[in-house]
């Protein structure tokens, strides 16, 4: 059950709002992080496709990053 936003305090909506913040955060520095600090996006609207492996303690990890522009 989510709690009713106007009964938090002030410092409370402002820690939800830090951590959607840092999640956002976070997840854009997990895909540069895969994407090799640079993620291709057509100019014309269409999906590109970006395929990649990398190894790490347990193995090969694979995966595939897909982008596409929204319109303006």
């Amino acid at each position: 059950m989510k709690p009713d936003a106007s009964k938090l305090s002030v410092e409370q909506r402002q820690m939800v709002a830090y951590e959607a913040m840092m999640a956002g955060f976070g997840g854009i520095a997990a895909l540069g992080a895969v994407t090799g600090e640079s993620i291709e996006v057509a100019d014309d609207g269409t999906e590109t496709r970006r395929p990649g492996e990398s190894t790490w303690a347990y193995g090969v990890e694979r995966y595939e990053v897909a982008t596409q522009r929204m319109p303006d």
